[in-house]
């Protein structure tokens, strides 16, 4: 079933895993001595630390030659963005979240790479370059099967009406410069939040991997560090749900609800556990609390839909995921779950389109098998009328 989680471009695991607003009006301090200090405790706790903004000396030596440190502010952003252009080229990857080395060697990387590459940069010129953080802007992704929602970061410079953020855009493989009213969607963050984006990404990454023991460390790690990080609680929440510790998560989650109402894969991921847990009619607390909220979000549809199925409210379930499928119309796993939601609902015609569309889009995904042995008459070519049979539900 499936999980969601986010990421920072900052991966959250938005509750169908599954890889990141003050208009900029302070200037925090760029570089303290907070973070080599975290670093070294994670460093003797066993865990990652590199720094995601340190530079190699021919990084360095590189910007050097392009941007003139003498010069004013503007003129240096200038040339930086200019650098970033024509020498390092710099495109757009989901999901490849990367140190400022790794993100200049390869060229290209997530939102979150390319902000910890230009502050990187930008400090290594002279400029007061800082993160800026945007959760309200949130992009949806499927992948194997699990569900992802990303929020952004973005870098900043300067404060009050000369604030400035230069944002990676995923749509046009490049930056834009923003400087008017848009700016009151980023949130300025500590350099020691955006290291606990960056490694809440990590964490995803090792829990995908099969490496969740390595994954929940981390997670708890930068969680005691940075409790303002609102995806740290969420993925942590992710972990512990796919390992079934469906009562530690659904505390956790709602102690996060409590510190941050707005944050949606938070009701997404809580539902989960509910539902995992038994708690069904917390579970449609939770559902009546986060509607409002969640109303245009897939994912809350997703898992609306799936605690209806399981209270048997099929028709209800075919409902939900029925708007979650307008949204993401080639979703193999919605449409998986809206084939079995059709069956069960005495639905048949519908069942065999949804699957004939599932066939469609992942003709060799276990999907398709999963779906096969839950309700054999799929087997037979053409036929989607025989009832099918009662099967384990999940």
């Amino acid at each position: 079933m499936p999980n969601p989680g986010r990421r920072g471009c900052a991966l959250v695991f938005a509750a169908a895993l599954a890889a990141l607003q003050c208009a900029c009006a302070q200037q925090l301090s760029p570089r303290v001595h907070e973070v080599p200090r975290l670093l070294a405790e994670a460093r003797a706790e066993g865990l990652p630390a590199d720094d995601p903004l340190a530079l190699s000396d021919d990084i360095k030596a590189s910007v050097a030659k392009h941007v003139r440190a003498s010069g004013s502010a503007r003129e240096r952003i200038r040339l930086l963005e200019d650098y970033l252009e024509s020498r390092v080229r710099f495109e757009y990857a989901s999901n490849r979240t990367l140190t400022a080395t790794e993100a200049w060697r390869a060229g290209r990387g997530d939102c979150m790479a390319f902000t910890n590459l230009f502050v990187a940069l930008a400090r290594h010129v002279g400029l007061n370059a800082y993160f800026v953080h945007v959760r309200e802007v949130q992009d949806y992704y499927e992948r194997s099967g699990r569900f992802f929602v990303s929020s952004h970061v973005a870098v900043g410079f300067g404060s009050g009406p000369d604030a400035r953020v230069i944002d990676f855009s995923r749509e046009l493989s490049a930056w834009r410069d923003m400087s008017d009213w848009r700016l009151a969607a980023y949130k300025t963050i500590r350099d020691v939040e955006a290291v606990a984006l960056y490694y809440s990404n990590t964490a995803v990454d090792r829990m995908l991997a099969g490496a969740s023991d390595d994954a929940e460390r981390l997670f708890r790690f930068w969680l005691g560090r940075a409790p303002t990080v609102a995806e740290l609680h969420n993925n942590l929440g992710v972990l512990l749900n796919r390992q079934r510790r469906f009562d530690e998560s659904l505390s956790l989650l709602e102690g996060a609800l409590r510190d941050f109402p707005t944050f949606k894969p938070l009701y997404t991921n809580a539902i989960v556990a509910a539902r995992g847990g038994g708690q069904l009619a917390r579970a449609q607390e939770l559902v009546r609390r986060g509607e409002a909220l969640e109303q245009d979000d897939p994912f809350f549809r997703v898992v609306h839909g799936l605690t209806l199925y399981q209270m048997e409210d099929y028709r209800g379930a075919v409902r939900e995921l029925e708007r979650a499928r307008s949204d993401r119309p080639e979703s193999v796993a919605i449409l998986a779950w809206l084939t079995r939601a059709h069956y069960r609902a005495g639905q048949s015609s519908r069942g065999a389109e949804t699957f004939a569309a599932v066939q469609r889009l992942a003709p060799r995904s276990p999907i398709v098998q999963q779906l096969v042995s839950e309700f054999p008459h799929l087997a037979r070519r053409g036929d989607g009328n025989p009832e099918p049979r009662e099967s384990e539900r999940k």
